[in-house]
C-alpha cells in the first residue's frame, strides 16, 4: 500500500470538499472532483489523476471508511444525493462520472457493513444493481449453490433466536466452495436465492449481483 495512502483525499478534500457538495445538492455536478470525493478501485481508470486516487484494494476502502474525514465526506455526499429529486445519475454527475458513481457506491457498501447509505444510493440510482467490474476486481464474485432455512421442529424457534439459514457459496474464479451462516431476515431483505450470483467480502457484507 502506497505511504501516506489517505493523505492524497485529505489534501484534496480540505479545498474541493465544499464546492463538491454544493454542486451535489444542486443536482447538477460542474467541475472535476470526482477522483477524490467518490474514489474507485485499482485498475478502472486509465488517466494519471485516477490511478493516483484509485484505491488500491480491499482494505485501502475499508482504511477510508475507517478515517474520520474521508468516511464523514463520504457518506455526507451520499447522503445529498439521496435528497435530490432525481434519480437520473448522468443527469446529476454526467457522463462518465456516473458510470465512477456506482463504482465507488459499490467497493465501499463492500467494504463496511454500517452501508446502508451507499446501498440506498445504488438502488436510487442503480436499481440497486452493483458494478460487475468492482466485483471482479476484488475477486468476490460467488454463487448461491445452497440455502438450507432454520428448522427449530416441532417447538419453534425459542424467544430472542435469530434463524440464521446454512449457505454454500461456490467462488466463480476459483471453484473454492465456502459455507456459512448468515441471517435468514437478511436473505430475505436482499432477495438472495439459490442460482443467485452475489458479491461477499472477506468481512461478511453479501450483497445480490444477479
Amino acid at each position: 500500500m502506497r505511504e501516506n495512502n489517505l493523505e492524497r483525499f485529505i489534501k484534496a478534500q480540505e479545498s474541493e470538499f465544499k464546492t463538491a457538495l454544493a454542486e451535489i445538492k444542486s443536482g447538477h455536478k460542474r467541475s472535476c472532483w470526482m477522483w477524490y470525493i467518490f474514489p474507485q478501485i485499482q485498475g478502472l481508470g486509465s488517466s494519471g489523476t485516477a490511478m493516483y486516487y484509485a484505491i488500491e484494494d480491499y482494505e485501502e476502502a475499508k482504511a477510508y471508511i475507517e478515517n474520520a474525514v474521508t468516511n464523514a465526506h463520504l457518506r455526507e455526499s451520499s447522503e445529498a444525493l439521496l435528497q435530490l429529486e432525481s434519480d437520473d445519475a448522468t443527469r446529476v454527475m454526467g457522463w462518465p462520472d456516473d458510470l465512477k458513481l456506482r463504482s465507488s457506491m459499490t467497493l465501499f457498501a463492500l467494504a463496511v457493513k454500517e452501508n446502508e447509505v451507499f446501498r440506498r444510493v445504488l438502488d436510487k440510482f442503480f436499481d440497486g444493481k452493483l458494478d460487475a467490474q468492482t466485483v471482479d476486481i476484488l475477486d468476490m464474485r460467488y454463487l448461491v449453490m445452497r440455502i438450507d432455512e432454520p428448522d427449530f421442529g416441532c417447538e419453534g424457534r425459542p424467544d430472542g433466536v435469530e434463524p440464521m439459514a446454512k449457505v454454500t457459496l461456490l467462488k466463480l474464479k476459483s471453484e473454492e466452495e465456502i459455507q456459512l451462516e448468515i441471517p435468514d431476515a437478511e436473505l430475505y431483505q436482499k432477495e438472495i436465492n439459490e442460482g443467485n450470483e452475489v458479491a461477499f467480502s472477506p468481512d461478511g457484507v453479501i450483497l445480490k449481483l444477479s
